[in-house]
């Protein structure tokens, strides 16, 4: 699934209003609408593709910023150019060219309404900044241009604890299980280090524990005892 981005859903509204859209750079976007030619003496102008006039313009962004936000989320917030364009008569006159330019920052404003209505963006409020041009691009168009921040609503998820994991068990110290002296489980894990893997330290000073207790209470019987180093 494509994800969403800010140039997807100005292109969903842009069409919504029944606009030609395109996304080009200034460079490209001249070289788009070259294509769009006036046609005999009706001078009505056509496109190959069947593309017609006005035509909204993304100009590509190049700057912008991105707002994390404390909840896990990430909104895309380009500084956005974008263009409403029409043709213009080629000997037009100051009044009919002034005409165009006001349709124009119309469909600017029905596109505002429905950025703020489409729940894509943060709401747009404020002075907008625009700029007319008058006969521009090799097509002769006439081309009201917008300068605004497009900052997305909902934005993307994203980690915090990116190369971490989550749900961490507690671990626990290795610990070794105490055996008793002088069994197999002691000899095959000493209890204590510089002891030998046979135990022969520590039988050694078992024994010697067991002879002093001979020698003080006698050989009664009882079965040897283990110190507790």
């Amino acid at each position: 699934m494509e994800k969403p981005t800010v140039e997807n859903k100005v292109k969903e509204i842009a069409e919504a209003m029944g606009l030609t859209y395109l996304c080009e750079s200034w460079f490209r976007a001249n070289q788009a609408f070259d294509r769009f030619r006036r046609q005999g003496e009706s001078r009505e102008v056509t496109h190959p593709d069947g593309l017609t006039l006005p035509a909204c313009l993304y100009v590509q962004p190049v700057a912008g910023f991105l707002n994390f936000t404390s909840q896990g989320f990430v909104r895309d917030a380009p500084s956005c150019l974008i263009s409403f364009a029409d043709a213009m008569p080629l000997d037009y006159k100051g009044a009919e060219a002034q005409e165009i330019a006001e349709r124009l920052k119309g469909l600017a404003v029905r596109f505002i309404v429905a950025v703020n209505e489409s729940g894509f963006f943060v709401p747009v409020a404020g002075q907008i900044n625009y700029r007319v041009a008058f006969d521009k691009m090799d097509a002769n168009l006439c081309i009201v241009t917008l300068s605004l921040t497009l900052q997305e609503q909902a934005g993307v998820c994203f980690d915090y604890g990116f190369g971490r994991t989550k749900n961490r068990t507690r671990s626990r110290p290795n610990r070794r299980r105490r055996t008793r002296p002088g069994t197999a489980e002691d000899h095959r894990e000493p209890r204590r280090r510089g002891t030998t893997d046979d135990g022969r330290n520590r039988r050694q000073h078992h024994d010697s524990c067991n002879d002093q207790r001979r020698r003080n209470h006698g050989n009664d019987g009882r079965p040897p005892i283990f110190c507790s180093t």
